[in-house]
């Protein structure tokens, strides 16, 4: 068996934690996907590998195998770009995480549309809203909303910004009343995101007037903005949500934005990546693509 063949089947088994799940995205049967672990694990004279009927667990050869097995696929991928490259082809693999909430509700239509123009590229995309390790998941981009990014070896490029309004339902107002100042909110039902700040226990308000920090309380958190865009559209409460969630025509009778005179802190789209000598063409596309895509989507929804 080839080595390099079998050695993919194995860091499938690992990501998937399953034979059949590996076998499937490896276009091969079960019974040959465990035939070359086997086969690994024979000519490497260890046991990768711990099985029972309910779970996979790695050795510490196996643990170890794994982590060298990642970085000799990487340089195999970039070998093959390169060469793909030198006859005027994209192709491989790439893989891109991105925020939940951005991701259902904006960014699967730029994939869509990434996908379609670059059919060569398998692009696998991840829904997360948690830090992602770059080496481990064999991550190629990461798209990530925050009010800024700490430093760090990562390479991050800023590609647009997203505004943040307090909003409502015309429902919930006819029934409790708006807000006029942001100490007004203070005796509203205000819904929380549970992951940043802008959605916190505390709200952070300015004008020119200055800097307005408000303790909030309310009956309902979420951890996706699209979730608590349906609590706020059928009048549980007020929040602070995203411009592309609320901002689009469909939303804008179900949901009024309060308090216009204040401003919430902007939140930042990043595209992020590790440091790297070689950037593969599949990179340098979707790079240039999710760039200029993004750009013009936001402008019709700020």
């Amino acid at each position: 068996m080839d080595t390099l063949t079998c050695m993919r089947t194995f860091v499938r088994v690992v990501e998937t934690q399953s034979f059949t799940k590996a076998a499937r995205e490896g276009a091969i049967s079960p019974s040959l996907a465990s035939k070359q672990i086997s086969w690994l694990e024979g000519r490497l004279g260890a046991k990768l590998l711990s099985r029972s009927t309910r779970r996979l667990s790695l050795t510490e050869t196996g643990e170890a195998y794994y982590t060298q097995s990642l970085k000799v696929l990487t340089e195999a991928e970039i070998a093959e770009n390169i060469v793909a490259e030198l006859q005027g082809e994209a192709q491989g693999t790439l893989r891109v995480t991105c925020p939940s909430g951005l991701g259902a509700t904006v960014l699967n239509q730029a994939f869509a549309a990434f996908s379609l123009q670059y059919p060569a590229i398998h692009l696998e995309t991840r829904l997360t809203d948690e830090t992602v390790d770059f080496t481990a998941g064999r991550i190629d981009f990461a798209l990530r909303l925050a009010p800024s990014l700490p430093d760090s070896s990562l390479v991050a490029s800023e590609i647009t910004r997203i505004k943040l309004n307090v909003c409502a339902a015309p429902s919930y107002l006819k029934k409790h009343g708006t807000p006029k100042t942001p100490d007004d909110l203070k005796h509203h039902n205000c819904l929380r995101f549970v992951h940043t700040r802008t959605g916190s226990d505390v709200w952070h308000l300015k004008n020119e007037a200055g800097a307005h920090a408000i303790a909030v309380t309310g009956n309902y958190r979420a951890n996706n903005p699209t979730f608590m865009k349906e609590a706020v559209a059928q009048g549980a409460g007020i929040a602070i949500l995203p411009s592309y969630i609320h901002g689009c025509k469909n939303e804008q009778d179900r949901i009024t934005v309060l308090l216009p005179d204040y401003e919430v802190e902007e939140l930042k789209l990043y595209l992020i990546r590790e440091q790297r000598e070689y950037m593969p063409l599949k990179m340098k596309l979707f790079s240039a693509f999710i760039k200029d895509w993004v750009r013009t989507y936001m402008t019709g929804c700020r």
